[in-house]
């Protein structure tokens, strides 16, 4: 099965990148990797399943993985900023590190709602991918 983890790809070889940041993006990706494995065994477990079902389920140890970079830089006039447009996330999971600035906003009860970025953090959105395979497994469990 092909899946994502959208923030890394590890086996990139980044030839327009030099040898250092080379070798700290493949060092971060490896730690994400990891830590995303984590973050779907629990919540495969808080699913009533078997730690491994969604790691196994979608292939995750040979999935793919994509790191995406984007930077704003402070608009002199936000009220004219733009950003990108209303969108779902491909993938299982979204890690996503923001700057002071900020931006993100998630669709809560039909009204996008900002969401403050936290010093030292890391904010995890389910993806489409895992939505998928949560509503697959709650259909086996209670169809």
């Amino acid at each position: 099965m092909w899946n994502f983890l959208t923030l890394c790809y590890a086996l990139c070889s980044w030839a327009f990148c030099c040898c250092y940041c080379r070798e700290v993006a493949y060092e971060y990706s490896q730690k994400i990797r990891g830590l995303a494995r984590k973050l779907l065994e629990g919540i495969s477990e808080s699913l009533g399943l078997g730690s491994n079902s969604i790691v196994e389920s979608t292939e995750f140890d040979s999935g793919h993985q994509l790191f995406v970079v984007n930077l704003y830089p402070p608009c002199p006039q936000p009220h004219l900023a733009l950003g990108l447009p209303p969108h779902s996330d491909i993938g299982l999971l979204t890690l996503l590190t923001q700057n002071g600035i900020g931006g993100l906003q998630v669709k809560h009860h039909g009204k996008w709602v900002k969401v403050n970025p936290l010093p030292n953090s890391i904010t995890v959105l389910l993806s489409d991918q895992l939505e998928v395979c949560h509503v697959k497994h709650l259909q086996k469990a209670y169809f």
